[in-house]
C-alpha cells in the first residue's frame, strides 16, 4: 500500500496540476509557508529545528507551523509513503537533512524529485540529486534522455463547471511569469493589437521600472489565483504558450487548450508533433511577423481529448517508475 505526500510551493499554478488528487484525498499536499521570504533565513531555521525535539516529532516550520502528513513522522512498517518534491524544496530538504530524518523514522519511505522543465532543473545539482533520491523525473522527454532520468508525462486538473456560459470576448490570453519572455510578450501583444485582435494578459514577476503598460495587460508581484486564471482561459478564443529559454517542454497553456478546447499559439515547435496538433487549432511561429492572423477565423475543431492529462496518471507513472528501478536494483 502506497500513500503519497506531495511537497510543493504555495503556488496556484502548481496546485492546479494535482487539484483532482487533493480534492479526492488521493494525496496529502504540503505547501511551504510564505512568511519568511529569505531562502537563507529559512534554511538556517530548518537546521535549528532539525536539531530539536520539536522537529524530531515531525513538526516542520517556516514562520508558520504545519504538520507534515497530518501528524508526526513515526516509524511506519505497513505503509509505504512516497514523498514527491517540487522546486525549490528538492535541494533544500537534502541540505538540512530532512529526507534522512524521514528515512530514519520510516525505512519504507521513497523519495521522488519531480522537475517541471530543464529551466528549473538547472537550479539544482542534478548529479547529487540522482544519488540521493529514489527517483528523479522531469516532464520533458528530451531532457530526461539527456540527463539519464525518468520522463513522466505532465498532468492537469480540469474544473468541472459549465464554462460555456463565458463569452469568448478576447482573441488571445496569457497568464504567467515573465521570466525571460517579457520582450516577446510585449511584441506579440503590440503586433496582434495593431492587427485588430484583442489581447488579455496577466504577467507577474516584472519589476515596476521595466513594465510597459498597455490597456490589456495586468501586472502583479504575485501569481494570479486559480479562479481568476480560469476566467482568462474561458473568455479567450486562443491561449499563448511561450517556451522559457532552453527547454522544449510545453507549458500548462497547451494542456489547458486541449482540455477546454481552445486554440493555441506557440513558439514551441514541439506542438507540431503533438498528438492533438491540428493547424486549425494550433499555430506554431518562429518569428512574430510569421503569425498568421487568419488563424483566428479558421473553423474550430474538437480535440477529442482522450484523458492523457488526468492527475491519476501521475501516481500511476510514479509507481511504475519506482517499481522498474527496484527490479533493476537501482
Amino acid at each position: 500500500m502506497m500513500k503519497f505526500v506531495f511537497v510543493g510551493p504555495n503556488s496556484p499554478s502548481s496546485r492546479v496540476l494535482v487539484r483532482d488528487l487533493i480534492e479526492n484525498n488521493k494525496i496529502s499536499y504540503v505547501e511551504n509557508p510564505t512568511i519568511i521570504k529569505s531562502d537563507f533565513v529559512f534554511s538556517k531555521l530548518l537546521k535549528i529545528l532539525y536539531r530539536t525535539e520539536f522537529f524530531a516529532n515531525g513538526v516542520f516550520a517556516s514562520g508558520l507551523v504545519f504538520l507534515l502528513c497530518s501528524g508526526r513522522i513515526n516509524r511506519i512498517v505497513d505503509t509505504k509513503y512516497v514523498y514527491v518534491y517540487f522546486h525549490p524544496w528538492i535541494s533544500t530538504f537534502l541540505d538540512v537533512g530532512f529526507i534522512d530524518k524521514i528515512r530514519k523514522n520510516n525505512p519504507n519511505s521513497l523519495h521522488v524529485a519531480l522537475f517541471y522543465d530543464s529551466k528549473i532543473m538547472d537550479c539544482h545539482n542534478i548529479k547529487r540529486i540522482k544519488q540521493k533520491y529514489d527517483l528523479v523525473a522531469i516532464h520533458d522527454s528530451l531532457e530526461a534522455e539527456k540527463n539519464d532520468i525518468a520522463f513522466i508525462h505532465p498532468v492537469y486538473s480540469k474544473r468541472n463547471i459549465n464554462f460555456d456560459m463565458y463569452d469568448e470576448i478576447y482573441d488571445l490570453s496569457f497568464v504567467g511569469k515573465a521570466k525571460d519572455r517579457f520582450d516577446i510578450l510585449i511584441a506579440i501583444y503590440d503586433y496582434l493589437e495593431e492587427a485588430g485582435l484583442k489581447c488579455n494578459f496577466f504577467i507577474h514577476g516584472v519589476p515596476r521600472k521595466k513594465r510597459k503598460y498597455r490597456k490589456g495587460i495586468v501586472y502583479s508581484n504575485k501569481e494570479i489565483s486559480i479562479e481568476e486564471a480560469d476566467e482568462y482561459i474561458w473568455t479567450s478564443k486562443c491561449l499563448l504558450d511561450l517556451k522559457p529559454y532552453g527547454t522544449t517542454a510545453l507549458t500548462s497553456r497547451h494542456r489547458e487548450a486541449v482540455l477546454y478546447n481552445k486554440k493555441l499559439l506557440s513558439n514551441n515547435e514541439t506542438i507540431l508533433s503533438d498528438k492533438y496538433y491540428n493547424n486549425n487549432m494550433m499555430q506554431y511561429f518562429e518569428k512574430i511577423e510569421d503569425i498568421d492572423i487568419s488563424f483566428w477565423s479558421k473553423e474550430k475543431y474538437n480535440y477529442q481529448y482522450e484523458g492523457d492529462y488526468k492527475a491519476d496518471n501521475l501516481l500511476i507513472e510514479i509507481q511504475k517508475k519506482l517499481s522498474e528501478r527496484a527490479k533493476n536494483g537501482r
